[in-house]
Order: C-alpha cells, then sequence, then structure tokens
C-alpha cells in the first residue's frame, strides 16, 4: 500500500505546468502566480507558480485551466518561494 504524506496546512508553493500558452488576457484568472512560457520537449508549455492558499485554491485553479482546455502536463509542490509580482510571460 502507497503511503501518503500529510497534506500541509495553510499556503503551499506550487508548480502547475500545462501545455501550450495560456492568453495573456487569461492570465488575470491567476492572480498571485507567477507565468512564464518554456519550451518542453520540442513543444511551448505554461507553468504557473505561487503560494496557494489551501486545497480548495488548488482545485479551483486547476478548474480554470480545465475551462479554458488547457492540457495538465504537471503539479508539484515546491519549497521554492516566488514572486507573485512577477507575472509576465517571456517569449513571444
Amino acid at each position: 500500500m502507497t503511503r501518503c504524506h500529510q497534506a500541509r496546512a495553510g499556503p503551499t508553493c506550487y508548480r502547475i505546468t500545462v501545455c501550450g500558452r495560456i492568453a495573456d488576457n487569461w492570465l488575470v484568472y491567476f492572480e498571485g502566480l507567477a507565468a512564464r512560457v518554456e519550451e518542453h520537449e520540442g513543444q511551448l508549455v505554461t507553468v504557473l507558480e505561487g503560494m496557494l492558499p489551501d486545497q480548495a485554491a488548488v482545485y479551483g485553479t486547476l478548474e480554470k485551466l480545465y475551462s479554458l482546455d488547457m492540457t495538465l502536463l504537471s503539479i508539484a509542490q515546491s519549497g521554492d518561494a516566488v514572486s507573485a509580482t512577477d507575472s509576465s510571460l517571456g517569449g513571444s
């Protein structure tokens, strides 16, 4: 049987990666998360990273991505602090 680690209480930093580029006009729906575009295995991906206050916020963020028809590649808790003011997308 696989053991799950206990969920952290309070805000936690997450890194969420999706296929493609999230249009600039949709980034307002991910306020508080830094967004950047990277190339991964020959395709563009958008990486959202930042603090989410609780599991409900994580699910809400995933629901927004689903409603934009974005394919989730990965989600992970990150130990790194991220500046929420750095929300500009790199690249063209």
